[in-house]
């Protein structure tokens, strides 16, 4: 078992480490899940980025990889049914302002070491 762990994760792309976490405190603290993002080629694993996934509805977006990481300007007449209803931003009047630019999310060739024991379990069942 431990042979194949260690097999799958030098021959990914990526390595995609999830701490999923109770997304408030008792207090009311933001607990977001968190992901860390290592791009892996023959000299090992690159650290690229940090996410913090708020809700679950970011980490099915996470999941599906269509977790906007980056934003726009709308432009003049754009068509907006090409992005979710929840990845546009408004402005104060309520029209659209800023759609994704660039998503991130799980690949095909990723390894994702995920801990568990908690919270952590919707997400582990994908």
């Amino acid at each position: 078992m431990q042979t194949e762990l260690l097999t799958q994760i030098k021959s990914a792309k990526r390595v995609i480490g999830i701490v999923p976490r109770v997304k408030r405190s008792a207090e009311g603290e933001p607990r977001p899940t968190m992901v860390a993002i290592c791009d892996c080629d023959e000299n090992g694993p690159v650290y690229r980025r940090t996410l913090e996934l708020d809700d679950e509805q970011d980490e099915l977006d996470f999941v599906l990889g269509m977790s906007p990481v980056e934003m726009r300007a709308v432009k003049d007449g754009e068509d907006l049914s090409k992005f979710k209803p929840h990845h546009i931003l408004r402005d104060k009047e309520g029209k659209p302002s800023q759609v994704p630019a660039l998503y991130i999310g799980l690949q095909k060739e990723d390894a994702v070491v995920l801990s568990l024991g908690g919270s952590g379990t919707p997400l582990s069942a994908v």
